[in-house]
Order: structure tokens, then sequence, then C-alpha cells
């Protein structure tokens, strides 16, 4: 993990942000010249949280577009949306039925006014739960959907180098739009496989409309590295941002203080767990 982050460092220095893996960072180990010990396999792989929608930044219009791009109909997401801004947002006006206290089982729940922490969560919110999970209380397609299209993480736009169809389907994007920014994406001629300017990436198909909505850099950034050896696996999971500012902090007395690190952890976990099952549903 130090390695990878290392080498991703480097690219961050030298070209003042991460687009994509295609700016040439994709097999950070091969870069570093790592080799594993004999009988060792360790494997790095990145997913940009930048590429999906930020569900702490979403307004009302943006989730019921992810709803429906998830395959509910325009009443179920518009339902699911007001349920999670209910439970979610300080702000909200109105109470909805997740604002209220929910009996479960042995346990009463009243929605805490922050964003997910776990999309285990969606379990635990009326109107949302029973579109999201069976009638056996798991989780379901729409779930599955959801966690693959929408993140946890604040963010201010998503990143159109990474965006995946779902995501575009989710800001709004029409299925032409999306099409023929994923064929100008994989023609990696002009952009060299991404854009790396806003000038750019007005150019692509669709963005102009959305240009409040997109950007071009990798705001936080999934890292899984995964070693193997002997029938045992051990992995490490990161979602870091990069510091815009390189410079290390002083001090009032002239001294640097501590370790300046180039990039902010926003989570860490060792051999996370799958998604766990949902509570069972009333």
């Amino acid at each position: 993990m130090e390695v990878t982050l290392a080498v991703l460092a480097d690219f961050v220095a030298a070209d003042g942000a991460l687009f994509d893996p295609s700016q040439g960072w994709a097999h950070p180990l091969d870069l570093a010249g790592i080799k594993p010990p004999d009988g060792m396999q360790v494997e790095v792989l990145f997913e940009d949280e930048t590429g999906k929608l930020s569900l702490p930044t979403a307004d009302a219009g943006a989730l019921r577009k992810l709803f429906e791009s998830c395959g509910l109909d325009d009443g179920q997401a518009q339902a699911a949306a007001e349920a999670l801004l209910d439970w979610s947002r300080k702000d909200q006006v109105g109470v909805g039925p997740s604002e209220q206290m929910q009996v479960q089982g042995n346990f009463t729940i009243v929605a805490p006014k922050r964003p997910l922490r776990t999309f285990d969560e969606m379990a635990s919110i009326d109107g949302l739960r029973e579109l999201v999970c069976d009638a056996n209380g798991q989780p379901n397609e729409i779930w599955q959907r959801l966690t693959q299209t929408a993140s946890l993480h604040s963010f201010s736009r998503t990143n159109v180098n990474t965006a995946t169809p779902a995501t575009l389907r989710a800001l709004g994007w029409a299925e032409s739009q999306v099409t023929a920014l994923e064929s100008a994406r994989s023609a990696r001629g002009r952009f060299a496989g991404y854009a790396k300017t806003d000038g750019e990436m007005l150019s692509l198909p669709g963005s102009p409309a959305m240009a409040g909505q997109i950007g071009v850099k990798i705001e936080a950034l999934r890292v899984k590295v995964t070693a193997r050896s002997g029938g045992m696996t051990f992995r490490l999971d990161a979602v870091v941002m990069p510091r815009a500012d390189q410079t290390p902090s002083v001090d009032p007395a002239g001294n640097a203080e501590g370790l300046h690190y180039p990039f902010r952890i926003l989570e860490f976990q060792e051999n996370p767990e799958p998604i766990r099952h949902a509570v069972a549903s009333r």
C-alpha cells in the first residue's frame, strides 16, 4: 500500500492531479520495480469513487435520477429519494416516514440526520428498505446497482474520465450522450485516453450541459491491495484524497510539523467484509 501511494504521489507531483489509470499508474508495483517474494502474488486494483455520484452532496433531483437509473419507476424513485433525504439531511423540510421513530425487532431507530456511513444503513430507512431489499430482507438487485453507481464519500464533481455509463445516466445524460462519450474515451487520440482540463472536458460529447456536475480529477480513490500466499489471502483497502498543497506545514518556531503525507486517508480497512445482509423487513 505504501509503495502504491508513493507512486501515485509521484504522478500528482508531476501532473498536478490524478485523472485516470491510463495516466500511467495502473500497475504501480511494476513502476516501482517491486517483485513479490517467491510463492506470493500481489494485486493492486483501483476504483475511483469520484467516478460515481456522491450521495452526501446529491440533491433531490439527482437522487431521483439515481434511483431511476438503478431500476425503480418514477414513483418509487421519488419515494426513495425523499426517504433518504429525510433520514440523512438536517435541513430537510417536512417529516417523512424515515424521520419518525421506527421500531424494528427490539430496536428503536431514529433518523440521525447525517450522511450514510455504510450502505447497510439503507436497511434501516423506512420507505427505502422496502425498495432495496427482497421479501426476506436481503439486498436485492437495486441495492447492488446503487453500491456500484453511488459513493458514500463527499466530493464536488463526478470525474468524467472514470464515470460509468450507469453513473452518467444517474446524472441525467441521454443514452446517445453516454454512447458518444464512451466512444471518445476509448479512442485515446485527442486526450491520450483522458481529459486533463475543463476545456478538454467541455469538448467531450454531452459534457457542456453538465459542466457544473462533472470534472476531470480524482478526488477520492479506492486502492485495493491483495496478497495471496499458501492458500491465505490478506487485503488492504484504503480511500485516499490527494492533497492540493504539497508543502509541509510549519509551526510558529519554523519547524516542519511531523510527517507530511501526500494523501488524506478517508477510509482504511483490513480484510474488509462483503456487504452484510440487511435486517429482515417487518
